[in-house]
C-alpha cells in the first residue's frame, strides 16, 4: 500500500535530522583532528628547535605533520574506493565529462612535496600577443 504524504515528509524529516547528526559528528571529528595536528606540529617543532636533526626524527618514523596528514588523506580515499555491499547502477556520463576526467593528472602514487621545497618559476613568461 502507498504511504500517505504525512508519512512520506515524516521520513524525509527523519532522514534530514540524521543527515544533520552525521554533519555534527563530523564538524566535531574536524575539531579533533585540528586541534591534534596543532598539537603535532608544535611538538614536532619543539624538538627541531631543541636541535634534534630531521635526519634522526625520519628514522624514528616521525614526519612533518603535512605529511602526516596527507597519508591520512591518502588512506582514506583508498579506503573510500572500495565497493560497498551495495551495488549501484552506474551512472550515465555524457561524452564531454569524460574527456574532462581523462585530461585529468592522476595523483595517486605521486610523492608529496613540501611546499618550502617547491621551486618557484623563475623563466619569463612569454606573452605570444606581442610576437
Amino acid at each position: 500500500m502507498a504511504k500517505s504524504l504525512t508519512e512520506q515528509l515524516e521520513e524525509l524529516k527523519r532522514k534530514v535530522n540524521a543527515i544533520e547528526a552525521g554533519r555534527k559528528g563530523v564538524d566535531k571529528c574536524r575539531k579533533n583532528l585540528a586541534k591534534a595536528a596543532a598539537e603535532y606540529s608544535d611538538e614536532y617543532q619543539k624538538l627541531i628547535n631543541d636541535g634534534l636533526p630531521i635526519s634522526t626524527l625520519e628514522a624514528e618514523g616521525i614526519k612533518p605533520v603535512t605529511h602526516v596528514l596527507y597519508e591520512l588523506g591518502r588512506d582514506f580515499r583508498r579506503n573510500n574506493d572500495k565497493p560497498d555491499d551495495k551495488t549501484e547502477p552506474a551512472p550515465v556520463e555524457d561524452q564531454q565529462s569524460v574527456i574532462v576526467e581523462d585530461s585529468q593528472p592522476e595523483t595517486d602514487g605521486q610523492p608529496y612535496a613540501e611546499p618550502s621545497t617547491m621551486i618557484p618559476q623563475t623563466a619569463e613568461e612569454t606573452n605570444w600577443n606581442q610576437q
